[in-house]
């Protein structure tokens, strides 16, 4: 019985979690960068990450679009791209990205309604949009999230801000 038992722990020791992506179940991953853990950086690169956490309310992850973690004096902390949520922490990019900025294919012709697309009208637009300027933007209840617009749920900034108090 007693090597069966040393068998399950060295095997349980040496398994790592997988690196946790949006909507995984908490508990089955491990967050790579964690709002005023310890990190540890090269000095030559400046090292960003998504901002990832575990939502206590539906126990999966999820991600605030509006910052990022950046690992600072061996701590991540928090840079905000935007207070409004309209500017968002591009993954592919690892920068803050203002979506009416971006240059699109269907730049010209009005009526494809993503954020930053030409228009006349508000009908011109996605839902949780308007036209402003000649240019499709989001509504100040919504978010930016790869050219669209997705209803803001509250005030997640106030809410991190909360959670992290609680650790």
């Amino acid at each position: 019985m007693i090597p069966h038992l040393l068998l399950v722990w060295f095997i349980g020791a040496g398994y790592a979690l997988p690196e946790c992506q949006v909507h995984d179940v908490c508990s089955n991953c491990s967050l790579k960068a964690e709002l005023s853990t310890k990190c540890e950086r090269n000095p030559d690169d400046v090292e960003k990450e998504a901002f990832l956490f575990c939502n206590p309310r539906t126990k999966k992850i999820d991600i605030e679009h509006s910052s990022y973690l950046t690992c600072t004096n061996g701590t991540w902390k928090q840079e905000i791209c935007s207070e409004d949520g309209r500017v968002y922490f591009r993954l592919a990019t690892r920068e803050c990205t203002d979506p009416a900025m971006q240059l699109f294919h269907s730049q010209g012709t009005s009526g494809s309604g993503r954020v930053g697309d030409v228009c006349s009208f508000n009908t011109d637009c996605l839902g949780g949009m308007y036209c402003a300027i000649g240019q499709c933007r989001c509504l100040s209840t919504y978010v930016a999230v790869d050219a669209y617009c997705y209803e803001s749920k509250g005030d997640v900034l106030g809410f991190l801000g909360a959670l992290c108090c609680l650790q």
